[in-house]
C-alpha cells in the first residue's frame, strides 16, 4: 500500500480516537484521499493498481467511522470474535 495512503488513514484513525474530528477535517481527509487515488501511478506495481481499484469502489464509505460513532475505525472486534 502507498505510504501516503497509509499515513492518511492512520491520521483519520487518530482524529477519531482523540475525538477531535470535525466536518471540516473529514472533508479535508476525503479530498486528500481522492487526490491520492487520482494520481497516475503507472510506475508502481500491478498489486497497488488492484488495491487502488478496490478503494475507489468503496471510497464513499472509507471514512464513515469519522461521522458515525457506531462504526469502529478498526476490525479488532471481528478478529477477537
Amino acid at each position: 500500500m502507498s505510504q501516503p495512503v497509509l499515513c492518511l488513514i492512520a491520521h483519520a484513525m487518530s482524529l477519531r480516537r482523540d475525538s477531535s474530528i470535525t466536518p471540516k477535517k473529514t472533508k479535508l481527509l476525503k479530498t486528500k484521499m481522492k487526490k491520492l487515488l487520482g494520481e497516475t501511478l503507472t510506475h508502481l506495481d500491478e498489486e497497488f493498481e488492484s488495491f487502488k481499484k478496490g478503494i475507489l469502489k468503496v471510497e464513499d464509505y472509507l471514512f464513515t467511522f469519522l461521522s458515525d460513532p457506531r462504526v469502529p475505525y478498526d476490525n479488532n472486534a471481528s478478529e477477537r470474535a
